[in-house]
């Protein structure tokens, strides 16, 4: 009798172990023609009551957590569990627990099975932390609503960006069967527009994405993959607007883009730093995010690694640069976060670094995928993309929120306007204007565009120092007083380059009767020879004058070793002897009364004229 039991026993349990054997080799090669062809999950469900042991449910787990349905694989993981597991089986369920908000099944997992120190061990810290902080953030929630925008559609809407008077949203879309194209749709009456599809030279017969349009809305950037003129999978390419009309877009070329993977441009609101996503050799992670600083009109640096305070091992993607220019918004899966790719919010310090990010939390960000945020410049409103509607059938929408106050930087000042020619009266293009603060430090550079405009944005700010460098005029500096809100139509109007101009340099100064600089003047000579290193055929005679307090020897000596200082430090800077002279002129040319201190603090001047 034993025998005959023992025989049944072994019997059934052979067979039933063929059967699972033929299970799982069923649901291996239904893996294979997935991998080959497109995921159905009907498929997969046929199968799963074939066998009931944990090898064929692990198997299967294993397929659902690959095609990202998540909920199916936590039930599979969960139906015969065993502390003795793999790591790998442990990190998928516990992932998949991530990334569908069930924190508190996760957490309750690490604690039953304290016994093999899931909570330490290193291969988990990542997915531990997040666990932690995505409990923390869904009790300490922001106070906020966001909702789905009402045009979004069954297709993929993703990457939105503004116009340039930020009453429309500009974003791609991925339809079925048809490459990335851009669309639009404007708020008007208090509600969004059917979106329209976007015409050439935005949209092409290729693949484009990530718009990125200048505050000016004078340069448009965008990514375009697969292009006879690329150099990698997807480059970033540039357009411009003339007369009216955009210009056919180019690459931007072998110093921006690489071999590689170049994508998701943002453009700074002064158009001198160009931010993007790229897999590019020189990183820290998969993808991070890098800056090209602008070097001329049409020429960009090499790109800079935004370093470990912004990228990590995993992928940091979709940059938005905040009006301010200081202010980084950004997707990363690498920080610590509620799921997938949540977004962060990164500053410059005061030693031109982004600091340590920040999470925006819950509700924007969720246990889904979320990426491409832009910001409102008023901070009213926060657009961004996620895939948070449906966890098995996840498609991209649009969605938006009130942007929170725990979260606004910095106020900005507006500067703007023309660069004129005296005589003509014509706008003058491509003149560098560079602005300073009163300790001579460099805080912003732009080009006027071809019609002379430019629009520049800073922090609140009293005043200023401009210098505006044309290769056809004379050298320009003035002191700006701003008020607190906008400084847009502001005209600046540059004599030409004529033998014997002269332009006062009021920010030279020497110490009390000696010819000493005094340091607070060699930011001015430094621009002046910038000025001059940039126009090598310009030439100029530097010339010393003084009040008439002592007499005509001492001043006309004290003149001319004056001018001699400014020589010696515009040499010393880099420019040609063959560009330079230099004379005193003592109290002989004055222009104004030598009567009043007011008239001899004018006539204690330095100031150059053109050869």
């Amino acid at each position: 009798m034993r025998f005959f039991i023992f025989f049944i026993f072994f019997f059934t349990t052979v067979f039933s172990q063929k059967k699972c054997d033929k299970a799982i080799e069923k649901a291996i090669k239904l893996k294979q023609y997935f991998d080959q062809n497109e995921f159905n999950v009907n498929e997969l469900k046929k199968i799963e009551n074939l066998c009931n042991n944990s090898e064929f449910n692990i198997v299967l787990a294993d397929i659902y957590f690959d095609y990202k349905r998540y909920n199916d694989a936590i039930n599979l993981y969960l139906k015969d569990w065993n502390s003795m597991y793999s790591f790998d089986v442990i990190e998928n369920l516990l992932r998949s627990c991530l990334l569908t908000g069930n924190y508190n099944l996760a957490k309750n997992i690490i604690i039953e099975n304290e016994h093999i120190n899931i909570s330490v061990n290193p291969h988990f810290k990542n997915i531990y932390e997040k666990i932690d902080f995505s409990i923390l953030q869904l009790i300490d929630s922001l106070q906020i609503s966001v909702k789905k925008l009402p045009f979004c559609s069954l297709s993929d809407e993703y990457f939105p960006s503004f116009s340039t008077d930020s009453t429309s949203l500009i974003y791609t879309v991925k339809k079925e069967n048809e490459d990335e194209n851009f669309y639009t749709s404007s708020f008007v009456n208090n509600k969004w527009t059917e979106p329209k599809k976007m015409d050439y030279p935005t949209n092409t017969l290729y693949n484009e994405g990530a718009y990125s349009l200048s505050e000016d809305g004078t340069e448009l950037y965008f990514a375009s993959c697969n292009r006879l003129d690329g150099y990698g999978g997807c480059d970033i390419y540039f357009s411009e607007l003339i007369n009216n009309t955009w210009s056919d877009p180019i690459n931007l070329g072998e110093t921006v883009n690489s071999k590689y993977w170049e994508s998701q441009p943002s453009i700074s609101s002064n158009k001198d730093l160009l931010f993007f996503s790229s897999n590019r050799e020189g990183g820290i992670g998969k993808r991070d995010i890098w800056v090209c600083k602008r070097l001329g009109r049409y020429e960009w640096s090499s790109p800079y690694n935004l370093g470990i305070n912004v990228n990590t091992e995993m992928d940091e993607i979709t940059p938005f640069i905040f009006y301010d220019a200081k202010t980084l918004y950004f997707a990363s899966k690498g920080h610590i976060g509620m799921g997938g790719f949540d977004l962060y919010i990164s500053t410059l310090d005061k030693d031109g670094y982004f600091s340590e990010t920040k999470n925006l939390g819950y509700p924007i960000n969720t246990w889904s995928d979320e990426s491409s945020l832009i910001v409102s410049k008023n901070y009213s409103h926060g657009f961004f993309a996620s895939d948070r509607g449906n966890i098995e059938l996840p498609n991209l929408d649009l969605y938006f929120f009130d942007f929170p106050d725990v979260f606004k930087t910095n106020k900005i000042i507006e500067i703007g306007g023309q660069i004129i020619d005296k005589i003509s009266y014509n706008n003058i293009s491509n003149s560098k204007i560079s602005f300073f603060d009163h300790n001579g430090k460099n805080i912003g550079n732009t080009f006027s565009n071809l019609d002379g405009s430019f629009l520049y944005n800073f922090f609140e700010l009293d005043s200023l120092i401009v210098h505006i460098d044309s290769k056809d005029h004379i050298f320009y500096t003035q002191n700006l007083h701003l008020n607190k809100k906008t400084n847009k139509n502001l005209k600046f109007i540059l004599d030409r380059k004529i033998k014997g101009s002269r332009v006062i340099l009021d920010n030279i100064l020497y110490e009390t009767n000696d010819f000493s600089l005094k340091s607070s003047s060699f930011f001015e000579i430094k621009r002046l020879a910038n000025h001059l290193k940039r126009n090598k055929k310009t030439k100029i005679m530097i010339a010393g004058h003084t009040d008439n307090l002592g007499t005509e020897q001492y001043n006309q000596e004290l003149s001319f070793k004056r001018a001699r200082s400014v020589y010696n430090k515009l040499i010393e800077y880099g420019v040609s002897k063959s560009q330079l002279s230099y004379i005193g002129f003592g109290f002989s040319r004055p222009i104004d009364n030598n009567e009043t201190e007011s008239g001899r603090s004018k006539n204690r001047r330095t100031e150059i004229i053109y050869d």
